[in-house]
């Protein structure tokens, strides 16, 4: 079993607040849950209205097949409308 992490700092486009913002992240870390299989955990950045992390782990038989869901992930957020990154993915063996 290989298990990886990614994490990926994001800005929220047009968010209202830490509460509106800590919204947003809940309910993408639920559809990528659900979309991707994977466990995500969020949170956001002291002092920022609009700035939080998503780090999601994977589990898989082979390290490509956990790097390629990874992937997938990094591509789904980059191009989601409501959101822009603010680092490249970091990914680690866990």
């Amino acid at each position: 079993m290989h298990v990886l992490r990614m994490t990926i700092r994001l800005a929220l486009k047009q968010c209202g607040g830490p509460k509106d913002r800590d919204n947003r992240l809940a309910a993408m870390s639920a559809r990528l849950r659900e979309h991707f299989n994977i466990a995500v955990i969020h949170g956001g950045v002291p002092g920022s209205n609009a700035e939080g992390w998503l780090s999601m782990v994977t589990v898989a038989l082979n390290p490509k097949a956990a790097l390629e869901t990874l992937e997938r992930v990094a591509e789904a957020l980059a191009v989601h409308p409501d959101c822009h990154l603010l680092t490249p993915p970091e990914v680690k063996t866990l």
